[in-house]
């Protein structure tokens, strides 16, 4: 798969539609790849580069969209500049600044077109999210929210919002409002589990969690979560859990010291 996204003879629809399926994959070759991609000559390729990178955006990932946000691609300067949101400020030097802010306000203008698209809003909120604007995001994804009640997405943004913002009940009821609207949706129940967990509910987090593993099998952190809090009554379903974890995230240290804790904690059960 990345071999043939970084084959300049590959069908542009089809390379950029695999960078999209890559956003699920735990490997960091990845985006060694996306690297690569940023210098194809298609502006959907590259754009798509951009965004799978900003899911691992270290200074120098930053520092090398940073040209991007003046690309002769609209495309290419809005997702570079979005890509950009979380970064403060303070961490680029003045000349990145000034190259930045542009296209910055080019996003934030495109967000502002059609105040009936949820996706338009949900975008803004995540926006206001990476800047540290709780309360904006929150509002945001509320209104993504009541353009498409049934979709959950947003609202588990909102509950992730207002858990920073340290409203814990409203936290959980608008990841119960996600769940209402639609019940399928891994996020909802693992973002439930975690705050259920947190709050000391530890058995209707168990529950969460493990319709969290029903709805999506490759979650990882769902898996481990899940090992933490039936480890002390079940070392042997926390080691199994810990080892899917493992095996499905291979470059996670944590995962591997867990399964080594709870395979000690196995044999010391068993010495007479």
């Amino acid at each position: 798969m990345l071999a043939y996204i970084q084959d300049p003879s590959h069908n542009t629809i089809f390379a950029a539609s695999l960078i999209r399926l890559l956003g699920q994959c735990p490997d960091s070759r990845k985006f060694v790849a996306m690297q690569a991609a940023l210098k194809d000559p298609s502006p959907l390729v590259r754009a798509n580069a951009v965004d799978l990178l900003a899911e691992h955006l270290d200074m120098p990932t930053a520092q090398e969209l940073v040209p991007y946000t003046k690309d002769e691609s609209r495309l290419m300067r809005l997702r570079a500049a979005a890509a950009l949101s979380p970064v403060p400020p303070e961490a680029f030097d003045e000349a990145m600044k000034v190259s930045i802010l542009p296209a910055t306000e080019e996003y934030i203008a495109s967000l502002n077109i059609r105040q009936d698209d949820f996706a338009q809003h949900l975008n803004k909120g995540n926006f206001n999210a990476n800047r540290g604007d709780l309360n904006g995001a929150v509002a945001e994804y509320e209104r993504a929210a009541a353009l498409r009640p049934e979709f959950a997405p947003p609202l588990v943004n909102a509950a992730v919002a207002y858990s920073q913002l340290g409203d814990m009940a409203k936290a959980e009821s608008t990841l119960r409002r996600a769940i209402a609207a639609d019940p399928t949706e891994p996020a909802a129940h693992f973002n439930l589990g975690l705050l259920l967990a947190e709050t000391g509910n530890t058995e209707m987090a168990q529950q969460e969690l493990r319709k969290t593993l029903d709805l999506d099998p490759s979650n990882a952190a769902a898996a481990y979560d899940l090992a933490v809090l039936v480890g002390k009554e079940n070392p042997k379903e926390a080691l199994a859990l810990c080892q899917k974890a493992a095996e499905l995230n291979p470059e996670n240290p944590k995962y591997g010291r867990a399964v080594e804790y709870y395979r000690e904690q196995l044999i010391e059960s068993s010495k007479p």
